[in-house]
């Protein structure tokens, strides 16, 4: 594994796992639209899929395995836990989100991301994206416990 990040945040109400992803990626900040339009245009030449960002969605349709959300593939989904992929030739990405209900009512939501990198580009791509997921991370958990 080349990357790992793992980040949690206590909900203050109850949320299954895809509830708590879409309310982390709902609303994406105009910096957001143009880091992923900017990521989009310089990668498009080495063949990496384009993302177009995340597409706000309803939280009482969830998807099912196979299907795409976002630019995801969904690899497991239930209501305690959202699986999520990416792959292509130069890296394999996969997100895992778990929410735990706590007993006061709310949802600890907790948050892991992996990367293997296959080539040169791959290891170059990540140099910019690891330190703005951390950042991107740690924001988006911050409107879970908002």
């Amino acid at each position: 594994m080349d990357y790992l990040h793992q980040e949690s945040a206590l909900a203050k109400r109850e949320l299954n796992a895809y509830q708590a992803y879409c309310r982390m990626t709902e609303n994406s900040s105009w910096l957001m639209r143009s880091a992923v339009w900017l990521r989009d245009a310089l990668c498009k030449p080495f063949g990496v899929e384009q993302i177009g960002g995340f597409r706000n969605k309803s939280a009482d349709a969830p998807p099912k395995v196979g299907e795409k959300l976002d630019f995801f593939l969904v690899e497991d989904i239930s209501d305690r836990r959202l699986v999520l992929t990416v792959r292509d030739r130069h890296l394999d990405v996969m997100l895992s989100l778990t929410a735990d209900p706590v007993a006061e009512g709310g949802t600890l939501v907790g948050e892991t991301t992996s990367v293997v990198t296959h080539n040169f580009f791959g290891r170059l791509y990540m140099v910019p994206v690891a330190p703005a997921h951390h950042v991107i991370v740690r924001r988006d958990m911050k409107k879970l416990a908002a």
